[in-house]
């Protein structure tokens, strides 16, 4: 169900900011035209009521960039989460620090974005952990989603190494070597 909230929710902000987007420029290009129409009359011939509605086109021009804007902000929005969802998919852990660096941009442009995304429902049931700077499920046990990774890689274990004191993962039952100083590492 969370699933087709989501598309929905995706789906409704590409189509409102296209219309945004579809609205703004008619606005824009049709005032700007009268106003490049009304500009070109001589300063002389002009009387209030003209200059009025200079001041009107130009108002609503403003209105129309505005709505275009909005548009493209949220078209920019949709594609920002079709990339943050495929990282996201491959981070168990939801770290925005590693959302960040894979989308090459500074953690607090990351965070602004994740929280508009769920302000708007892209990422329903979710929130952001502020401690932890990730993104975490309402109402699924913490605890429980660490007993299953712990599981995933449950065949090996932490060993510190008595060359330099680096933990590194062995396969149980079997010797590693240390990554940083090459000394042997076993589970025994």
């Amino acid at each position: 169900m969370s699933g087709n909230i989501k598309r929905q929710s995706v789906y409704n902000a590409k189509m409102i900011g296209s219309i945004q987007l579809f609205i703004g420029i008619v606005i824009t290009a049709v005032f700007g035209i009268v106003l490049i129409k009304f500009l070109g009359i001589p300063y002389e011939e002009q009387t209030s009521a003209l200059i009025v509605i200079k001041l009107i086109c130009i108002g609503i021009m403003i209105i129309g960039i505005i709505i275009l804007t909005a548009g493209y902000r949220k078209h920019k929005l949709v594609k920002k989460f079709d990339l943050y969802s495929k990282i996201l998919g491959s981070d168990p852990n939801k770290y925005l620090s590693v959302l960040a660096i894979s989308a090459k941009e500074p953690l607090e442009v990351t965070k602004k974005n994740v929280s508009k995304m769920i302000q708007l429902g892209f990422f329903p049931g979710m929130y952001i952990e502020d401690a932890k700077n990730r993104l975490i499920y309402q109402g699924i046990n913490q605890n429980a989603v660490s007993a299953a990774q712990k599981a995933a890689i449950g065949n090996y274990a932490e060993v510190k190494c008595n060359g330099c004191g680096a933990v590194g993962m062995v396969l149980k039952g079997t010797t590693g070597t240390c990554k940083y100083c090459g000394s042997p590492l076993s589970t025994d």
